[in-house]
């Protein structure tokens, strides 16, 4: 029972990284492409960001992204996490009831 446990949370992991998180900010100047876990994949920002924004710009905005992304991959984590445990739930059980319990 456990191994099979173990075995649906690697599958869920596995699932959950290979979500995509597309963020942008600054008009889309600075671009970020993360995986459903929050470890981000790719960067971009656009010359022109230069052009008219300094080092602490980009550093505050960097800081958002970085939060942006990890709210989304945390709300991606946890809806998957409550899909696996209504799939174990015996038939007829909902995670509401199981609330109710405590």
């Amino acid at each position: 029972m456990f191994g099979d446990i173990q075995k649906k949370q690697e599958e869920l992991a596995s699932k959950i990284a290979q979500q995509r998180i597309e963020e942008s900010l600054d008009n889309g100047s600075i671009k970020v492409i993360a995986n459903g876990a929050g470890e981000w994949q790719e960067i971009s920002i656009s010359p022109d960001f230069f052009e008219n924004n300094d080092k602490d710009k980009l550093e505050d905005l960097l800081v958002v992204m970085a939060n942006v992304i990890q709210q989304k991959s945390m709300a991606i984590q946890a809806e998957a996490q409550q899909s696996l445990l209504q799939n174990m739930m015996p038939g007829g059980f909902s995670m509401d009831q199981l609330k109710d319990l405590f």
